[in-house]
């Protein structure tokens, strides 16, 4: 779907900033070639933002990636993480 989407936008030299406002998984902003171009992804969801700037910060992403490598797979550690979620929220 991303592709179809990223096929239908106007022609490159048309526009110097792509802004995604709905960014969502961002698999559009993801398809989107960024080469020469300014990218803003925006999204309502606070939560995703902040996910998003996490993983464009490399002290932050290192804490990320170090956590997940070492967070259990389990449906304990997934219903405890969701009842933080809700409780953030």
């Amino acid at each position: 779907m991303a592709e179809w989407i990223v096929s239908h936008f106007p022609e490159r030299s048309t526009y110097h900033t792509f802004i995604d406002a709905y960014f969502g998984s961002g698999a559009v902003t993801l398809c989107h070639d960024p080469e020469g171009k300014a990218e803003i992804a925006c999204d309502k969801n606070l939560m995703l933002t902040n996910f998003w700037r996490v993983l464009q910060n490399r002290d932050t992403r290192a804490e990320m990636l170090s956590r997940l490598t070492v967070t259990p797979f389990s449906e304990i550690e997934f219903n405890a993480a969701q009842a933080r979620l809700f409780v953030l929220k």
